[in-house]
């Protein structure tokens, strides 16, 4: 460990402290290497992916439908939930937009897609800033940057592949919201929450942890700007609810009237952060074992060499997931009854352990299959926890980062 506090010591907290000129200047090579990265992938891979090709050949369906004005496409969206569709057009609008800017191609409109989430990596890196400031800001962008996850997750035309996007965004203003008196960025607070259910339903579970925040924030709420937040959110359901109204509410019938059998892939949700956070891919390298030691002997010489690289990296996720959630309990031990005070004092540590707690313990309660792509909303928060890990080690030993004290 000490080795570790060395390198970052004398690596990359010098980079960082250097003046802000190069400080922008690396910050420009990570995003620029973000997009070569994200760029290489949708050209060698042609932006295909066999588990989400339906879905990305209905979304086009959708899109088509909206440019030639049929009047469903107006009021639903591609992504389904049981044997309805999605509660809005917004991410039909989104798919038309990158569409228009792809000189009308699905190609184009990918290559607009990783743009989007290359800008998600600078995002990311602004957000730390805020967070941990400057010396630590560059060293998330660069994990972020160069993710296995957040790479694969940047080019299709899938729903959920923008919910990166969507998700800092929402980090962003919930956090000013909250630690800037009267902040106006309540308003995209609440507008932000509301479009999320029209790319993914999974948005739904993200409600309970925002409210929270809110309820924990040390400083006074624009009261205003959250009725006109409330206000904008409830408009961008009206054509649904004027829409579905005039076809006898038969979507959202159809949407609550069958209950989802349970599964056992509810556990992925315990699983799913971990693996987001290593270069441990699941099934990306193909089914069962015989695939990953192909794919270990091809790409790394011998497969053994993979297996000790995924086992570093899941247990480095290991450290970092929990050294986040036990400090948090450690802020918490003792002040259960006073959450408002350990906020105003520990506000990081409850904003990034309340979206990663809250959340899956709702979804666990439902019992239903988990997909790993759920957890694209929260790629932004998880790739902070290594630079929060550092920070601490940074200040002591192992003991005190985990808080055995």
């Amino acid at each position: 460990m000490k080795v570790v506090q060395n390198f970052f010591d004398t690596i990359v907290l010098r980079i960082s402290e250097g003046s802000e000129n190069n400080h922008k200047r690396l910050l420009f090579i990570v995003i620029a290497l973000g997009f070569l990265l994200r760029l290489y992938g949708l050209v060698v891979g042609e932006g295909f992916r066999e588990f989400s090709i339906k879905d990305e050949v209905t979304a086009y369906e959708f899109a088509m439908a909206f440019l030639a004005g049929e009047p469903h496409a107006w009021y639903l969206g591609q992504p389904a939930f049981l044997d309805g569709f999605a509660p809005g057009p917004m991410w039909t609008v989104f798919w038309v937009l990158l569409y228009k800017l792809g000189a009308s191609t699905p190609d184009g409109a990918m290559f607009w897609m990783l743009t989007v989430n290359t800008l998600v990596i600078y995002l990311v890196y602004y957000f730390s800033r805020m967070l941990l400031g400057r010396n630590y800001a560059l060293l998330t962008a660069v994990l972020y940057a160069t993710g296995a996850w957040p790479m694969f997750y940047s080019t299709t035309l899938w729903n959920p592949v923008p919910m990166a996007m969507i998700g800092i965004l929402l980090f962003i203003t919930l956090w000013q919201s909250t630690q800037i008196e009267q902040s106006r960025s309540i308003f995209w607070v609440c507008l932000i929450a509301a479009i999320i259910p029209q790319f993914h339903m999974i948005g739904l579970f993200y409600y309970p942890a925002i409210l929270l925040i809110l309820y924990l924030s040390p400083v006074t709420l624009n009261k205003k700007w959250f009725a006109f937040g409330v206000v904008a959110g409830f408009c961008i359901y009206l054509p649904y609810l004027i829409g579905d109204m005039l076809n006898n509410w038969q979507n959202t019938r159809d949407m609550f009237g069958e209950s989802i059998p349970g599964s056992y892939g509810v556990g992925k949700i315990i699983t799913t952060p971990i693996g987001v956070l290593s270069n441990q891919v699941a099934r990306w390298t193909g089914y069962g074992f015989d695939s990953y030691r192909e794919f270990g002997d091809k790409y790394f010489g011998s497969y053994i060499v993979l297996v000790a690289v995924n086992i570093v990296s899941i247990v480095s996720s290991l450290i970092f997931i929990g050294n986040i959630l036990l400090k948090a309990y450690r802020v918490m031990r003792g002040n259960w009854f006073s959450p408002k005070k350990v906020y105003q004092e520990f506000p990081a540590y409850l904003f990034i352990s309340i979206f990663l707690v809250i959340p899956p313990l709702l979804f666990l309660v439902t019992g239903h299959n988990y997909g790993s792509r759920y957890t694209i909303i929260v790629f932004p928060l998880l790739f902070l926890l290594p630079a929060f890990f550092l920070s601490t080690v940074s200040n002591g030993k192992i003991k005190k980062v985990f808080g055995f004290i």
